[in-house]
């Protein structure tokens, strides 16, 4: 499948041209913005800390943290729901990706089985213990042995696995693309390009004062 990246400035117009593209049978598309890929400790941090900032502990930092993002984008309770209201209510940041319910869109099920897959083919081993940088208190701490990779190879297993979660659902219906449209796409398009060699990306640019209005 090719990816399609759309981006520019917030209340540039990113939202619907992607409900335009997924209007196409061969196009597919999540309600919400990706953002997993190119969001702090997502795909791009990922693939960075695999290969060009490799160290032992920088891929196991990087493994630890891409799960948890990934966990966490699964779907929100009710509770999850009721203290987002709460805490916006009194100025207090929710949850973190505590609206996020990007594993339930692609189903829930097949979404933590590809991601158990995917950590499966980045880590060697593992064995009890921890860094001199870990995170503080932590339980029962683990070290996990991942990489370096080839740029290529790095890219392949985890371009992979956005592939297969599109793939999965498009399902039964052939699909030849799919488009995300989180706007800050278009800041890590190099980044972007290493991860999808065969991308497609999208600039939109919309006059800045249409851009104000719209926010106001």
């Amino acid at each position: 499948m090719i990816p399609v990246f759309i981006g520019g400035s917030g209340r540039c117009g990113t939202s619907i041209l992607k409900q335009i593209l997924s209007a196409h049978p061969g196009v597919v598309s999540v309600p919400g913005e990706l953002r997993i890929i190119i969001d702090p400790e997502g795909a791009l941090d990922l693939f960075s800390a695999l290969t060009d900032t490799w160290s032992p502990y920088a891929a196991d930092h990087a493994i630890s943290r891409f799960r948890g993002l990934l966990n966490s984008c699964v779907s929100e309770t009710l509770m999850q729901k009721i203290a987002r209201f709460l805490l916006s209510a009194v100025s207090i940041s929710p949850g973190r990706y505590s609206h996020c319910t990007i594993g339930e869109q692609f189903g829930k099920a097949y979404y933590r089985q590809r991601l158990q897959q995917l950590l499966g083919q980045l880590v060697r081993a593992q064995a009890n213990g921890y860094w001199i940088g870990s995170p503080s208190y932590q339980s029962q701490p683990v070290i996990e042995e991942a990489g370096p990779f080839r740029s290529e190879d790095a890219a392949d297993i985890i371009s992979s696995f956005f592939h297969d979660l599109y793939r999965h659902l498009a399902n039964p219906d052939p699909a030849t693309h799919w488009v995300d449209d989180t706007p800050f796409n278009i800041l890590q398009a190099a980044g972007l390009l290493k991860l999808f060699p065969q991308l497609r990306l999208v600039h939109i640019y919309r006059h800045p004062l249409d851009v104000v209005a719209s926010y106001r």
